[in-house]
């Protein structure tokens, strides 16, 4: 039954245009700002960017902009209403909504993360 409750979160992070825009532009930045850091000749320039634009800027915002792609720029009881609609309970479609979210959320950082730092070290 999770795996049900699971794929309509899951289509919403997938098929949403504005979500992926946001991510990208996200992405591009801070791989740019990791870049400015490294040219621009930065005592540890992949510390300096972590700490300086990823996790000032770039982490919070790539959250936000996955958690609101996940709940559909409302709130999760708003999320999730047309599967409570339809039966299912709506403590286990807000546990699917959250664990979709958070997730979605820890992967897209942990890679961003990493392609900061590697293009920092670069």
């Amino acid at each position: 039954m999770i795996a049900a409750l699971v794929r309509l979160p899951m289509q919403r992070l997938a098929r949403s245009r504005r979500s992926w825009v946001s991510i990208g532009g996200w992405v591009v930045f801070s791989l740019l700002a990791a870049w400015w850091a490294k040219r621009g000749g930065a005592d540890g320039p992949a510390s300096a960017t972590l700490l300086g634009v990823y996790a000032t800027f770039a982490l919070p915002l790539l959250t936000f902009g996955l958690v609101g792609a996940v709940a559909r720029g409302d709130s999760l009881m708003a999320a999730g209403r047309p599967l409570v609609t339809f039966g299912a309970p709506g403590a286990l479609v807000a546990f699917a909504h959250s664990g979709v979210a958070m997730a979605s959320s820890a992967l897209a950082a942990g890679l961003l993360c990493v392609l900061v730092a590697a293009m920092g070290h670069g």
